[in-house]
């Protein structure tokens, strides 16, 4: 049996974030480990391994849980180790260097860089070398947003496959409903509030990084023109007592409301006038995501991870970090304007399902998506222009007819070769009954391809050059993909074949691209 192991520092974060990941490895056959510095009991785990992780880098305990989780990998011998967590994905790919050697694939979550743009130094200096020397032992380093994948991209060259998916994914099922006017009311009345109040909501854990004095601060001025404005604060953390003594030495017992773990966020957000994400760094916060699939305006400090999700006027207000009078101002526009059509209708690629879907790609297993189902109308039409490249045409056409994903036809324009490229031709139209032959002179490329497109009976359009090839799967991603985020339009990176070495030609570092590469000789 196959065998997968997750690995992170503690439970919670495997248990916030990884559920349905787990479950998506126990339903394609595998066994599955999870290690963490923890002993809750984890859904879909087979096997649970306590290890000392530590999150402070110095602590000699990260050294034991090396030496523990080195027997553990030797004596399990896993197919695939995933790692998330700063400190747990350290220690374990510096214990599965020699499992790499024997053919374990090490797949690394990073949940947002500590060294990104405007970071203080001594991040750049204690985090990024660390990161960089690690990735040479990294098979797939997963990046969350647009920031750190461009510079996982130029820096860490020594890594195998970067990867950007945007973020572990949000159930939208739990967002996709209406509350009764007597539900939020009743919802209200229960955390003290009228049914006329304005609400902020901030959730997240209580730290000095999540930055909620900020609004605690601001939240001062805010009850002076606006007594009915009130805040919500969720979550927990070390920071509690003393958020607890600043809203009472700033009398605002009546207007600031603590409300630690709460299980009902999506309720909560239904009765909230306004989303604040005030952190000083994010990877790509939950909590903004959440906002947005829950239709709120948000307010969010100018930091990476943020950015990525909040644009000005569009969904929401960026502002500048630890700005309290900034804060102040945007809060009270909003109050004094409401904005009818805040909410992003582009939420698809940060949703659950899609996430699954680009991991699932990304790894090797199955998926079932309703959104990617397929029926007998969903014909390809590849269209490829011919002319004089006997050398490389039988590799291109065993490249098209052994497709996975069968319901294609294969329409080829012999554009007036004089070789023996009709003759191939010829003869794989006899075995083959979806392709398609069209002879004409000479006419150029452009030409052959429009003669493709006014002959063609799909639904989707797919052009292929005659001297190149495409991978098996090429067909069902690209298919998939377009299906997932109902797109006009799919490209790719491809692959230059030299004699002696190939090179990826990255024609995009950037926006959810799926590498399917085309791969092309030289």
């Amino acid at each position: 049996m196959k065998k997968v192991l997750f690995t992170a520092t503690v439970d919670s974060h495997i248990l916030q974030f990884h559920i349905p990941y787990l479950k998506l490895f126990k339903e394609n056959g595998y066994e599955v480990h999870v290690a963490t510095n923890g002993n809750k009991e984890i859904p879909y785990c087979d096997v649970k391994h306590v290890i000392p992780f530590e999150r402070s880098p110095i602590k000699i305990n990260n050294l034991r849980a090396i030496k523990q989780l080195k027997q553990i990998i030797k004596g399990e011998e896993f197919d695939i180790i995933h790692c998330h967590t700063p400190m747990g994905a350290t220690v374990t790919r510096l214990a599965a260097k020699k499992a790499r050697k024997k053919g374990t694939r090490v797949i690394y979550t990073a949940h947002g860089f500590h060294f990104f743009k405007g970071a203080p130094i001594k991040n750049w200096l204690m985090f990024y070398p660390v990161e960089k020397w690690l990735s040479r032992y990294t098979d797939c380093l997963i990046t969350i947003n647009n920031e750190d994948y461009k510079l996982a991209r130029k820096k860490f060259k020594k890594c195998k496959q970067i990867e950007l998916v945007y973020g572990v994914g949000i159930d939208e099922n739990k967002f996709n409903f209406e509350m009764t006017v007597k539900e939020k009311k009743e919802l209200k009345k229960s955390l003290n509030l009228e049914d006329s109040d304005f609400v902020l909501i901030e959730v997240g854990e209580l730290n000095k990084n999540k930055n909620q004095i900020m609004a605690i601060e601001a939240m001062r001025e805010i009850v002076k023109e606006n007594s009915n404005v009130h805040l919500l604060l969720v979550g927990e953390g070390k920071l509690e007592d003393f958020y607890k003594n600043k809203i009472k030495e700033y009398n605002l017992e009546n207007n600031v409301h603590m409300l630690g773990y709460r299980n009902d966020i999506p309720k909560l957000m239904k009765i909230s006038d306004i989303l604040l994400s005030l952190s000083y760094r994010e990877g790509l916060p939950v909590n903004v995501i959440e906002g947005i699939m829950s239709k709120l305006p948000i307010i969010a400090t100018n930091c990476r991870g943020n950015r990525d999700l909040v644009e000005n006027g569009k969904n929401g207000v960026v502002i500048k970090t630890c700005d309290v009078c900034e804060l102040t101002k945007a809060v009270k526009e909003i109050i004094e304007k409401p904005i009818n059509n805040y909410y992003n209708h582009n939420v698809q690629q940060y949703e659950l399902k899609t996430s699954m879907f680009i991991y699932s790609k990304i790894i090797g297993l199955k998926y079932e998506n309703e959104l990617i189902k397929k029926s007998e109308d969903d014909v390809i039409s590849i269209i490829v222009p011919v002319y004089n490249t006997e050398k490389y045409l039988e590799k291109n056409i065993n490249s098209l007819i052994n497709q996975t994903y069968k319901n294609i036809e294969i329409i080829f324009i012999n554009d007036g070769s004089t070789d023996k490229s009709l003759e191939i031709l010829e003869k794989y139209a006899q075995k083959d009954k979806r392709i398609k032959i069209i002879n004409q002179e000479k006419q150029g490329v452009s030409n052959a391809r429009n003669k493709g497109i006014d002959s063609a009976t799909g639904k989707y359009i797919m052009f292929v050059d005659s001297d190149d090839w495409i991978d098996m799967d090429a067909c069902e991603n690209l298919i998939d993909i377009q299906k997932l985020y109902n797109a006009e339009f799919i490209y790719s990176n491809y692959i230059k074949e030299y004699e002696k070495k190939s090179i990826i030609n990255k024609i995009d570092e950037n926006n959810n691209l799926i590498n399917i590469y085309r791969k092309r000789r030289m």
